[in-house]
């Protein structure tokens, strides 16, 4: 059952370091594991981060792996941040799926994963796949 995924991967504003309120609310209901990666293609909007998954080998999103402790409040409150509908996902900005995350040590887990549900053509694309990084 989709439900019973124990981990969450997060690669913008909800990182440790972006020291961002909503991260606040992540560190109560999750426990940092480490730094991951996501096969996945990262944009930037602006503001925030858009990530896509992607099946080319090369294309990895960097970020961060949580476990998640109290599945409930944490989603109900990111899934609003994120701006995604459960019972709409057509109408949602991200979609919170299931994705393989590959833990530094290459251990691979399973780990719901925030993609974008827009279109990403002509989105400026971050080449370094880190949202950390394109600030510098």
């Amino acid at each position: 059952m989709m439900d019973d995924c124990r981990y969450l991967f997060v690669y913008g504003s909800l990182r440790r370091n972006f020291n961002h309120p909503m991260h606040d609310w992540l560190a109560r209901y999750a426990r940092w594991m480490g730094n991951a990666t996501f096969g996945g293609t990262l944009f930037s909007l602006g503001a925030y981060p858009a990530a896509v998954p992607s099946a080319r080998p090369a294309e990895r999103v960097k970020g961060e792996v949580y476990e998640v402790l109290d599945a409930g409040p944490l989603f109900a409150k990111l899934d609003d941040y994120e701006d995604f509908l459960p019972e709409n996902p057509a109408a949602s900005l991200y979609l919170r799926q299931i994705h393989e995350i590959e833990l530094k040590n290459e251990q691979r887990v399973q780990a719901w994963v925030y993609v974008y549900n827009r279109p990403v053509v002509g989105l400026p694309w971050v080449a370094s796949g880190d949202w950390a990084k394109e600030g510098e």
